[in-house]
């Protein structure tokens, strides 16, 4: 079966019983007006582990229709699957995963 079949299946994401991902941030971490981290918790198959993002590319411009800057920029962090439970195949396929967020907020 093709890989994208494969990762919601029970060896991986087992997205019957888990239909979600969640992250919840616990600290926002600046250096004077930039954020530069964000401290958080993951929450994957059923399991609660820290994980630290670490923000890229974070710009403030004025936004159209109100008075709030939107921000935006790239957030990364790692962690290993087999924390969480997803144990299939390895070491064949790798124990760390990326993840990669787009985001986008207002000011306040």
């Amino acid at each position: 079966r093709s890989r994208d079949a494969h990762l919601p299946s029970a060896d991986f994401f087992n997205v019957a019983e888990f239909p979600e991902a969640v992250y919840k941030s616990t600290r926002f971490n600046f250096n004077g007006d930039n954020l530069e981290s964000i401290d958080g918790q993951l929450t994957l198959l059923g399991v609660t582990k820290p994980v630290n993002l670490t923000i890229t590319n974070f710009k403030c411009i004025p936004a159209s229709g109100n008075n709030k800057e939107r921000c935006g920029g790239n957030a990364t962090g790692k962690f290993k699957r087999t924390d969480f439970g997803m144990k299939y195949a390895v070491p064949t396929i790798g124990d760390e995963v990326t993840l990669m967020i787009g985001l986008e907020v207002l000011k306040d």
